[in-house]
């Protein structure tokens, strides 16, 4: 899908109305200073590409978009005294895209969560008041905690966000502490028609449509990059032996390759629609010509 123009960082839709009653929960956001942020939270013009969570990184782009939706909402704390929770809006992924061309990758983007840490002991006694239980982190990959190799030691009861619910790696609990959340999508970016097109279906109540496809996966399914040897711990291999051995029944098939072929004849009248208002408004001439490469 389309991305969001080079210049521009991801953006949260607008905060909601504040209910009259107060949130039952509130949430402190750290405001870190650029020796420990790097200045991720406002980038210049010529940022990289991870920086700015742009093409292929956009999906982890909820370690920017997160913190600031939560600034916006009625749960924001405006001091720490207030705060129930304490969320620190640490990129720690973009640093690690940062160092990824390093033989030492994992152990300078450790140091930098190191100093964050440091950074929040050193603000008050919120950090070292629950242990760091109540303190939120990001994790906005399938690589989790470990992009933090001293996490154990320094963070271990803390709140994780993070997509991967596998507890298998260690890295995450999601039914004691830890919250599954997807990755980022910038609606804003994605052609309009599909998003009402997905309503509508949505609306039409499940099985009522008929999709041409019935999975689609992008990603990797091993690694040889230092420090994910159990990539996955083998979940997406199992998935791809298994897929492969998929035969879809007859009659699915069938009613899958109708749904794509009136699919198809959808979008070709729309386009030849889109094509001949497009050469009524260039007049009678224009639109002869239009015609004749369609024809033809």
């Amino acid at each position: 899908h389309s991305q969001p123009p080079p210049s521009a960082s991801p953006s949260p839709p607008p905060p909601s109305a504040s209910p009259s009653s107060p949130p039952a929960l509130s949430i402190y956001v750290y405001n870190l200073p650029r020796e420990v942020s790097f200045g991720l939270d406002d980038p210049p013009a010529k940022a990289k590409d991870y920086e700015v969570y742009r093409g292929g990184y956009a999906q982890y782009a909820t370690e920017l978009v997160v913190p600031k939706l939560v600034r916006q909402s009625r749960f924001a704390a405006a001091t720490p005294e207030e705060a129930d929770l304490f969320l620190v809006p640490f990129q720690g992924l973009a640093r690690f895209y940062a160092h990824k061309k390093s033989e030492e990758t994992w152990h300078k983007t450790g140091e930098e969560y190191v100093a964050v840490v440091e950074w929040l002991r050193a603000q008050g006694p919120w950090f070292e008041r629950e242990g760091g239980a109540d303190h939120i982190w990001i994790f906005p990959s399938g690589r989790g905690a470990s992009i933090f190799p001293q996490w154990r030691q320094h963070i271990p009861h803390a709140i994780f966000l993070t997509p991967e619910g596998d507890t298998r790696s260690g890295h995450v609990e999601p039914r004691h502490k830890d919250v599954v959340i997807p990755g980022y999508r910038n609606t804003s970016a994605m052609d309009a028609a599909l998003l009402a097109r997905v309503a509508n279906e949505g609306a039409a109540g499940e099985g009522a449509v008929m999709r041409p496809t019935m999975l689609f996966f992008r990603g990797s399914f091993t690694s040889e990059r230092p420090g994910e040897e159990h990539f996955s711990e083998g979940v997406r291999l199992a998935m791809q032996e298994t897929l492969a051995a998929f035969r879809m029944p007859r009659h699915l098939a069938l009613a899958r390759s109708q749904a794509a072929a009136a699919a198809m004849a959808t979008a070709a009248a729309g386009g030849r629609r889109r094509r001949q208002a497009a050469a009524g408004e260039g007049g009678g001439g224009k639109r002869g010509g239009m015609d004749g490469r369609c024809r033809r």
